[in-house]
C-alpha cells in the first residue's frame, strides 16, 4: 500500500542518497529525477521551472518550523518572509532604537559631530557640542571657528573641517529655510526633498533616504549605508563588487518584502544595521555565531558566480 506521504518520503530518500540539504540558500533543490518533481505533495508547496537541460529546479516553502540555536523558531526560508527574518534578528539582538536625532537639521549636525562617522564617535561629539555651545543654527553660524572645533574634538579627526561644515549647514538652513529645515521640507515631493537634502555636505542618496525615513517624511526603502550587504547576503548570496548596485539590490528587497510604513521600515533599518555591525561584518562576518546562518544564502555558499571576497567563519 503506498505511503500517504509518498512524495515527501521519496524526496527525503533522494536527499539522503545524494547528500543534498533539505533546502539551499533559496529553498531550491536541483533534481535530475523528473518523476520526483511530479510526485511531491504535502507538506510542501512547489513550483517547477523548466531548464534547458534535463535538470528541473523545484522551489519549496517549508510549512513546518525549523529550530535553530537560542530556541528561535521560524519557517525554513527567508526569501519571501522578510518580516520573519526581522523577528529572528530581534529575538537574538533585541529590538533596536535610533541613536541619532530624527529631526532633519539635528541629524545633519549630529552626523558631523564625529569622524570617521560612527554612532559612538558622533555621540561623543554631539554630547560635547550640546554641552559647550548648543546646536542652534544661529549659534553655530556666529560661533568662533576655534571654539566650535574644540567642542567637536571628542568626536574624532578633522574637527576644524567639521566645524566649517556645520557653519555651512547652519547658513543654508537659515537662509533657505528660515531656520526650520523640517518645516521647509513639508509639502515637497520625495524627489524634491531628496534633492534638497543632497545640497548639504556629505549627504548622498543613502543619507537622504535615512533622513526621509526617520523623520517620518516618507517610508522609503532606506538601507544602512555602512552595511547594505547584510540583507543581500541573507536573501541572495554574496554581494556585488559595486557598492551602488548592492545598495539598490537591498532597497529592492525591502521594497518587495515589507509594507510601506515608517515603523516597519525603521525597524528593518535598525536591525539590519546592528546585525551588520555585530556579526555580518563586511570583511570578516561571524557566520559561526549568526542566528540566521542556517538559512543565509551567503553562509550556505551562494557566491553568485564570484570568488569569495571575504573571510568568514563557517
Amino acid at each position: 500500500m503506498p505511503s500517504p506521504n509518498g512524495g515527501a518520503d521519496r524526496l527525503e530518500a533522494k536527499r539522503q542518497r545524494l547528500g543534498m540539504p533539505l533546502t539551499s540558500a533559496h529553498g531550491q533543490i536541483a533534481a535530475t529525477d523528473l518523476e520526483l518533481s511530479l510526485q511531491i505533495h504535502n507538506p510542501w508547496d512547489h513550483a517547477v521551472s523548466h531548464q534547458p537541460s534535463r535538470v528541473r529546479t523545484l522551489t519549496y516553502v517549508a510549512k513546518v518550523p525549523v529550530i535553530y540555536s537560542d530556541c528561535i523558531r521560524f519557517p525554513a526560508t527567508f526569501v519571501t518572509a522578510l518580516t520573519q527574518l526581522l523577528d529572528a534578528l530581534a529575538t537574538y539582538h533585541g529590538e533596536q532604537t535610533a541613536a541619532w536625532p530624527t529631526d532633519p537639521y539635528l541629524f545633519l549636525v549630529w552626523l558631523h559631530c564625529g569622524y570617521p562617522a560612527s554612532d559612538a564617535r558622533c555621540a561623543k561629539g554631539w554630547e560635547s557640542l550640546t554641552t559647550q555651545l548648543g546646536f542652534d543654527a544661529e549659534m553655530i553660524l556666529k560661533a568662533d571657528p576655534a571654539e566650535l572645533a574644540s567642542a567637536l574634538q571628542p568626536g574624532g579627526m578633522v574637527p576644524e573641517l567639521r566645524a566649517l561644515r556645520l557653519k555651512e549647514i547652519a547658513e543654508r538652513v537659515l537662509k533657505q529655510y528660515g531656520g526650520d529645515l523640517r518645516a521647509g521640507l513639508n509639502g515637497l515631493s520625495v524627489p524634491q526633498v531628496r534633492a534638497a537634502l543632497k545640497q548639504f555636505p556629505n549627504i548622498a542618496d543613502p543619507g537622504a533616504d535615512r533622513i526621509l525615513l526617520f523623520a517620518g517624511i516618507s517610508p522609503v526603502a532606506a538601507v544602512p549605508s555602512n552595511c547594505p550587504h547584510v540583507l543581500v547576503r541573507i536573501q541572495a548570496g554574496q554581494e556585488r563588487e559595486n557598492y551602488g548596485r548592492t545598495y539598490r539590490e537591498a532597497q529592492q528587497l525591502i521594497e518587495d518584502g515589507l509594507p510601506q510604513t515608517v515603523d516597519i521600515r525603521t525597524r528593518a533599518y535598525l536591525l539590519l544595521k546592528f546585525h551588520g555591525q555585530q556579526l555580518c561584518k563586511s570583511s570578516n562576518p561571524k557566520c559561526d555565531k549568526c542566528p540566521v546562518a542556517p538559512n543565509c544564502a551567503f553562509a550556505l555558499g551562494k557566491l553568485r558566480g564570484r570568488a569569495i571576497s571575504v573571510k568568514r567563519k563557517p
